[in-house]
């Protein structure tokens, strides 16, 4: 009888050896391997004060499925360090070949103004647009536009001599 509730599985339009499962279409569930959002595990190699640049430059590596986002590496750096996001500027992200590890570098500075004399522009501009999304804040009613009175429009002054339609009220 239990033969009898395997042979009732749907039917697939491709052939299914005997004694074997039917192959998953991607989409149809199964393991979420490379769509699975994990938690960023960062782990910080290396620590080195620069009291020059009164910064701290920091290596990490990020054991993931696929490349970390500049943003949340950014995010796991601050954590880390236990200061603000503002004073996280990442460098560099690198996923190793043939492997699941991503290794980087970051500068973490004590003064954000600092950071902004210092750092080039375009690491700036790139650790710009990974900051975190603020929450949006709630959106106040807007104001009621002042009623403005509107002036009559002018209308145009009649001729005062209008023109003759026919040639009868041309001769009056």
């Amino acid at each position: 009888m239990a033969e009898a509730n395997q042979l009732q599985k749907p039917s697939l339009w491709w052939p299914v050896k005997p004694g074997r499962e039917p192959r998953q279409r991607s989409g149809e569930g199964g393991p979420d391997y490379y769509h699975e959002e994990k938690t960023l595990e960062l782990k910080l190699t290396s620590v080195k004060k620069n009291p020059l640049f009164n910064r701290q430059e920091i290596e990490f590596m990020v054991e993931q499925n696929k490349t970390p986002s500049r943003s949340n590496v950014r995010i796991g750096v601050a954590v880390a360090m236990k200061v603000d996001l503002n004073n996280v500027y990442v460098r560099e992200i690198e996923t190793k070949s043939g492997t699941h590890v991503t290794v980087g570098s970051a500068h973490v500075y004590a003064d954000p103004e600092q950071a902004l004399k210092i750092e080039p522009k375009y690491i700036i501009e790139r650790n710009q647009k990974a900051k975190a999304e603020p929450e949006p804040e709630p959106e106040a009613e807007p104001e009621p536009e002042p009623e403005v009175e509107e002036a009559p429009e002018e209308e145009p002054e009649a001729e005062t001599e209008a023109e003759p339609e026919t040639e009868e009220e041309a001769e009056e």
